[in-house]
């Protein structure tokens, strides 16, 4: 036998070893993208919670590791919150519709535990969409889309090297346009137009490692 073949075989064993140490075997599984469904509810906050109440929320995200430690994301998401019960009546349906690109960060080495706890942030655009009411313009609504920024929290569990199942919450900022609210906060003397907008998605999800 060659040595060639000698040090060919040595090697495959060395790794066929790597691949029966706990840990070691996940980690050469893994891959560098993802992607996420996820889904829960959603609590307006602040001048938010005035014209709206609890609503679900819906997203959908895909990932890339830079390293073991670092990634970059493109999420989007959509809460539906329903109009809350004012002064003067109901206020309009509304749903917000998130699309943001950010960092993700571990916060436990990966191949060590089976359990996640990754740390994100984020920047993109929310469009602020109402159901139609009265006095709201020539399209009865109001539809406008802002500036935002998010950050949230996930802990989870690797059921396997291909799928993640995960809880966790995410704070969105939106910084609104108050004179595009007038017509909103005209419904009811209890709403006032507003400058930020402030929501808490609570979600459970699973991650799929691609």
């Amino acid at each position: 036998m060659s040595r060639a073949m000698r040090w060919a075989m040595k090697g495959a064993a060395l790794a066929s070893g790597l691949l029966l140490v706990p840990g070691v075997a996940k980690l050469a599984a893994q891959t560098p993208y993802n992607l996420e469904i996820r889904g829960g509810i959603v609590a307006p906050a602040g001048d938010l919670a005035d014209a709206t109440s609890l609503g679900g929320s819906l997203g959908v995200g895909v990932g890339y590791w830079v390293n073991q430690w670092v990634g970059v994301r493109v999420d989007g998401d959509v809460d539906i919150l329903p109009g809350e019960t004012v002064q003067g009546g109901i206020m309009p349906d509304m749903t917000l519709w998130h699309y943001n690109a950010g960092l993700e960060v571990r916060a436990l080495k990966p191949g060590t535990t089976p359990w996640t706890l990754l740390f994100n942030v984020g920047a993109g655009a929310t469009t602020l969409d109402t159901d139609a009411f009265p006095g709201a313009g020539p399209d009865g609504d109001v539809t406008q889309t802002y500036f935002a920024l998010n950050g949230g929290v996930k802990l989870g569990y690797d059921v396997n090297p291909t799928v993640n199942v995960w809880v966790g919450s995410q704070m969105y900022v939106t910084f609104t346009d108050d004179a595009d609210l007038v017509t909103l906060a005209a419904l009811s003397p209890s709403v006032s137009p507003f400058t930020t907008a402030w929501s808490f998605p609570i979600t459970a999800g699973i991650r799929f490692n691609l």
